[in-house]
């Protein structure tokens, strides 16, 4: 590939005595361009392809390290070879610290000098623009990736929610016994694949830096009952006793984000809980006791479950590795949890950490603090609806065929009339021609 070498050197003889120098030296493919002064040479930075520059230190628009500092700025990355007079040897030594890449000095220049430097450089620069197109290549592939699993999330959830939905208005009309046993697995098995795919989307935004944090009052007591009961089931079903115990000092009502708090609560316990096959998962709640500072809070997951070995613990608290394949597979689950929970935690302000004994438990743990919010004065509205609904005008647009047949049948049996549209134009035209209320 041919190389391209800028020269700025105002000195008609240093200039000829370099270029002679080039003219000899055994180098691949190298096109040479001058300039002479230093706004000429920004100018071709700007403009043509340059690998290495030549630069003397002293010309007709700079002189001394101004030269060198407009360079970098023009092309920060690019190696640049300074060029000095004989006894310029402090001036050097500054080029040099300002991360020049070599300098030489024109009355002892050489074939050997000059060729070696040039041969670094370029190497340097070859090692840099390969770097860079490799960097390139990862982002593209990234962004390749996000929008495949964008696309897969959004093409496997539409059918998703048809099947969920439609086992949900089975279940309302008349069964046997035995056929309810079939729609209540059917409802578990979706309810688990789509609870996979949440993960993999969140997992990949993660990755992406694109989580963003919600700063509302919620009610951290409810909170955790709620993540209890959404895993109380499956620990009932395998003679697991779950239980919480919220220490004195814990405020309730708190400022955070609800939803990724949950998040990181339900995946912790539902690991203890699929690694544990007998004996307890206990849920401790406390104030942080390292910092005593108001709001701080201390959440820890116990149980007595398998253990995690030394080696996987690293794995485990440093990068999202999951647990042996295996063993993912045989307790169900995509391994998924920790990885998730681990970066969730660090963006609100926690670090999980971990104690583990092979063959007796692990505890999982990580401490936040959270701002107080004001306690409500007097009692909550009443919200609740009175009297029979009002029959609403709804417009449906949804491209979807098995997403409109299922809402229309959620809308079956009630008073609001609901116009159906597939796509946008048909939806559009309905409107401007016809009253909705949603």
């Amino acid at each position: 590939d041919l190389s391209h070498l800028l020269l700025v050197e105002d000195d008609d003889d240093d200039a000829r005595q370099i270029l002679a120098l080039l003219g000899r030296l055994a180098l691949p493919a190298l096109e040479l361009v001058h300039a002479t002064t230093l706004k000429e040479a920004t100018q071709r930075l700007g403009r043509d392809r340059i690998d290495v520059v030549l630069l003397d230190l002293s010309l007709p628009d700079a002189s001394g390290l101004e030269g060198l500092a407009q360079v970098q700025r023009a092309s920060p990355a690019l190696p640049v070879i300074v060029l000095a007079e004989d006894g310029d040897d402090p001036l050097a030594l500054l080029a040099l610290t300002e991360r020049a890449q070599d300098c030489l000095v024109k009355g002892t220049l050489d074939e050997a000098l000059l060729s070696r430097a040039l041969r670094y450089a370029l190497a340097r620069n070859q090692i840099r623009l390969e770097r860079e197109a490799a960097l390139r290549a990862a982002e593209a592939a990234s962004r390749a990736k996000s929008e495949l699993l964008a696309n897969v999330s959004h093409q496997l959830r539409t059918p998703l929610t048809a099947i969920l939905g439609t086992s949900e208005l089975l279940a309302e009309t008349p069964l046997t016994a035995q056929q309810t046993q079939y729609v209540r697995r059917l409802e578990r098995a979706g309810d688990h694949l789509l609870a996979i795919l949440d993960d993999l989307v969140d997992l990949r935004a993660i990755e992406a830096g694109r989580i963003e944090l919600a700063q509302s009052g919620f009610d951290l007591h409810r909170l955790l009952d709620d993540a209890m009961g959404l895993l109380s089931v499956r620990a009932q079903q395998k003679g697991l006793d779950l239980r919480c115990r919220v220490e004195p000092g814990v405020p309730a009502e708190v400022v955070g984000d609800a939803r990724r708090l949950r998040q990181v609560l339900v995946n912790l316990i539902g690991n203890a809980v699929k690694f544990t096959e007998q004996g307890s998962v206990e849920v401790v709640i406390e104030p942080d006791p390292a910092t005593g500072a108001r709001g701080a809070v201390r959440f820890s997951v116990g149980d007595t479950g398998i253990g995690i070995p030394p080696e996987t613990q690293q794995h485990l608290l440093g990068q999202p590795v999951p647990m042996d394949g295996t063993f993912i597979r045989s307790h169900g689950g995509a391994g998924l949890g920790l990885a998730i929970a681990r970066p969730l935690i660090e963006l609100m302000g926690g670090r999980l950490t971990l104690e583990s004994t092979p063959g007796e438990g692990s505890t999982f743990s990580f401490a936040m603090t959270f701002q107080l919010a004001r306690a409500t004065e007097g009692p909550l509205p009443d919200l609740a609806p009175t009297g029979a609904p009002r029959p609403l005008r709804i417009l449906l647009a949804e491209d979807a065929e098995e997403t409109r047949l299922l809402l229309e049948s959620y809308f079956r049996g009630t008073p609001h009339h609901l116009c159906t549209v597939a796509d946008g134009e048909l939806a559009v035209e309905a409107f401007c021609t016809r009253r909705f209320d949603l």
